[in-house]
């Protein structure tokens, strides 16, 4: 299988694990995601960039999603905090091993949330099945303070 040219070299396809249908749904109700920031054409929940890491995010008008490839995962994280200092607003779902990073100290979203069912995520390439507890981090102009949140998900699958 040939691999998209998004994930050339630096991300092979095995790292593209796709945000579930019914989670985004469940957030994009909340949100309205106008950008998908780290997705590919077969697995865009909405329009996105080839290389969105070469766009100013800032620049973009509404939410934005960000479900990261897990390899290079510290670079989205970077920029978001970045970007949202300049004004975006991003939501980033990543896993909730990343919080211990080092590089979260200079990484601080607005919120924290704190995901309460642990989705099955499939890699849009290889068909490979993940579960991981994620958080959502939330960069943007919404909330003032750091604040930690539960995201309750009883009514949707996982």
């Amino acid at each position: 299988m040939q691999r998209p040219h998004y994930f050339a070299k630096r991300r092979p396809a095995d790292v593209n694990y796709e945000t579930p249908g019914w989670l985004y749904d469940l957030l994009d109700r909340e949100f309205h995601f106008t950008h998908d920031l780290a997705a590919v054409k077969e697995n865009a929940k909405a329009p996105f960039f080839r290389n969105s890491l070469r766009v100013d995010w800032h620049k973009l008008d509404g939410w934005l999603w960000l479900n990261p490839p897990f390899a290079g995962i510290r670079q989205w994280i970077e920029k978001a905090a970045r970007e949202a200092r300049l004004g975006a607003k991003i939501v980033v779902l990543v896993p909730a091993t990343v919080l211990g990073a080092p590089y979260m100290s200079d990484c601080h979203p607005r919120t924290v949330r704190f995901v309460s069912r642990c989705p099955t995520f499939r890699n849009t390439f290889t068909g490979k099945v993940v579960r991981f507890m994620p958080v959502l981090l939330i960069y943007g102009a919404r909330e003032r303070g750091l604040s930690f949140a539960y995201q309750p998900l009883e009514a949707a699958r996982g």
